[in-house]
């Protein structure tokens, strides 16, 4: 997570880890209200800043790894499907799922430290059980994102299905 006030003491450590470390590694902006549930905005960043969480990435890996987590099969619009990172997603704001079915909740559900159970950590629609609770009524049925900004990979890769005119075209985003 890149503090624009800390930007380059956090690149210069991103970029010695890449030196040592065969790893993945990911350089994400920060919104206004993360952790709390309901981001509201995207802290601000200089274009040069910009540029550099879009371009850096980790070292190459020599060794054979499975796929790392956080990659999503993105349909496009013209129907073409494409692997991406979560992680490029949120660097290139492309994480605006308002009006779209969401599978959070379903596919992963949320636990915060208080044992409080949620589809996702937007925590849109409040609370769906706790941990201490002695039964849960987990959902069964997507819920229609709300929430303008989604930053957590784990919800990035629940499934989004969007219906986009009269002809019943969808598009997904899924794991």
């Amino acid at each position: 997570m890149m503090n624009p006030s800390r930007f380059d003491e956090c690149y210069e450590f991103a970029k010695e880890l890449k030196e040592e470390l065969n790893c993945i590694i990911a350089l994400q902006p920060l919104y206004h209200g993360f952790g709390k549930g309901g981001l509201t905005k995207r802290f601000d960043y200089t274009e040069a800043q910009d540029r550099i969480m879009k371009e850096f990435r980790g070292g190459k890996c020599e060794k054979k790894l499975p796929e790392p987590r956080g990659l999503v099969s993105v349909l496009t619009t013209e129907g073409e499907e494409e692997v991406r990172s979560s992680f490029d997603l949120v660097v290139e704001q492309k994480t605006n799922f308002v009006g779209w079915e969401c599978g959070g909740g379903i596919e992963n559900i949320i636990i915060t430290f208080e044992g409080e159970i949620y589809r996702s950590w937007c925590m849109q629609e409040g609370p769906i059980g706790s941990i201490y609770d002695t039964s849960l009524n987990l959902p069964k049925d997507p819920t229609i994102c709300h929430t303008p900004i989604c930053q957590c990979s784990a919800d990035i890769c629940s499934t989004k299905t969007k219906v986009v005119d009269e002809r019943n075209i969808i598009f997904k985003a899924s794991a």
